[in-house]
């Protein structure tokens, strides 16, 4: 998975962009995205994301809830350290930000620095800890950290730690291990009672395409195993593309085996290999026509 820092950050702008999703990730239609100027410092400073206000006094709810009118948000993925130098990195960018728009028209009380990674950066959150520092470290909640600096609002996001609630949700899409499962199998339950949470079925379906492990796969699969063949058949009618493809795939493959099995009887491991490796749906529908009339499985390619 190394290398997939600019797909999560493409990913996340592509959201922030997309009406359906801004809500769904804690940005609602008062967030607006500064231009490529504002967060594009120099050649080793880059800014994730600058967020502002467009109605400064009106308060935001959910995730972002202590967004002012400046927002620098930074975003680390699963694959991404969160350290010490990484910080120190976060801070410049910071104060290099304020820097370039000291015109005299932004105040340090109208800035944040929102930082968010998955997992716990205990090492960071130890060395904030120490009593010298005196920068007043809070847990305002699971999962969320709050300082200052030179009277600047400092928070970091953990997403492992976040409540699995409907608000963080399509956060805990990048969760990872037990934190993940948990979120499967809460949404998994949501989607089955009311199916307006399918929404993060897609995203987490959208980031499997991208190259996250196959989350979404483990989710699909227990609600098909639970729901009627017209309620999965209307699931996989509104998946993204690529993965209803690969679902009505898997899903020839599995009739198909079934069809072999009670024609030739049990498969050896050489026959199922090369019937998973057939991902073409004409291949499989070929194969289907001609297993009418084959009369062994080397007659269908599927063994020596």
């Amino acid at each position: 998975m190394k290398g997939k820092r600019v797909e999560y950050q493409k990913f996340l702008r592509n959201k922030l962009e997309d009406e359906r999703y801004r809500r769904l990730f804690g940005f609602s239609e008062n967030i607006e995205l500064a231009g490529e100027e504002d967060f594009v410092l120099q050649r080793e400073f880059r800014i994730d994301f600058v967020l502002q206000k467009i109605h400064p006094d009106l308060p935001l709810a959910g995730i972002f809830s202590h967004f002012r009118t400046h927002n620098l948000f930074e975003f680390k993925s699963v694959n991404d350290s969160f350290d010490l130098v990484t910080l120190r990195k976060y801070l410049g960018e910071l104060f290099w930000w304020l820097y370039r728009k000291n015109d005299g028209q932004v105040q340090e009380e109208e800035v944040t620095l929102t930082m968010m990674t998955v997992r716990k950066p205990i090492k960071v959150l130890r060395r904030l800890r120490q009593p010298h520092l005196q920068i007043g470290l809070m847990n305002e909640s699971p999962g969320h950290y709050r300082w200052s600096v030179m009277g600047i609002e400092v928070h970091l996001l953990v997403i492992n730690e976040l409540e699995i609630l409907p608000k963080h949700y399509a956060w805990l899409s990048f969760a990872e291990g037990r934190k993940h499962e948990a979120y499967r199998e809460q949404l998994s339950e949501n989607i089955f009672e009311d199916e307006t949470y399918q929404v993060y079925l897609d995203i987490m379906g959208e980031l499997q395409e991208e190259g996250k492990e196959r989350m979404a796969d483990e989710v699909i699969r227990k609600l098909i195993s639970r729901m009627s063949p017209e309620r999965a058949e209307k699931l996989l009618l509104v998946m993204p593309e690529g993965l209803r493809r690969k679902w009505q795939v898997e899903g020839m493959q599995k009739m198909l085996s079934q069809l072999l099995h009670a024609k030739f009887g049990q498969l050896s491991q050489e026959a199922i290999d090369r019937l998973q490796e057939i991902e073409s749906e004409d291949e499989l529908s070929d194969l289907a026509q001609r297993l009418i009339t084959a009369s062994s499985l080397a007659q269908l390619g599927l063994s020596t």
